[in-house]
């Protein structure tokens, strides 16, 4: 059987928040300010979390995106190493203008009403130009 982003992403966020002992509500709190967006995924309300939501609540979780997402089998440090201030940090985020020009768009989308079917490839399928400020 084929698992899923989603069933991924919903087993490996219940397994971390088992392990760090906090709420679903305390997490969401922590990462977005908004109490109810790690319930979302977790009930599928939320399907396609962005990818800016899934580094925050990874940073909570002291953990990965790719972990989360089911790209990697490393969760990082352990959670119990990292409470006491030990672990590597996250890397920060890069400085918006210091990012590359093109800006690759991942995956494609495509749906259909009549036959109700929903199809998410990932992958560059483009490149973007960044507005310069």
């Amino acid at each position: 059987m084929i698992r899923t982003m989603d069933k991924t992403l919903i087993d490996r966020m219940n397994l971390l928040l088992l392990r760090s002992g906090k709420t679903a509500q305390r997490v969401s709190i922590e990462a977005t300010g908004a109490k109810d967006t790690v319930r979302k995924i977790l009930d599928g309300t939320t399907k396609n979390p962005r990818i800016d939501t899934l580094y925050k609540i990874a940073k909570v979780l002291e953990t990965t995106p790719q972990f989360l997402m089911g790209e990697t089998d490393e969760t990082g440090a352990p959670v119990a190493a990292k409470m006491d201030g030990a672990g590597p940090a996250a890397p920060p985020l890069p400085d918006r203008n210091a990012m590359p020009l093109d800006v690759p768009v991942m995956g494609t989308a495509a749906g259909s009403l009549a036959r109700g079917a929903f199809q998410l490839e990932g992958g560059v399928v483009d490149y973007v130009r960044r507005r310069r400020r």
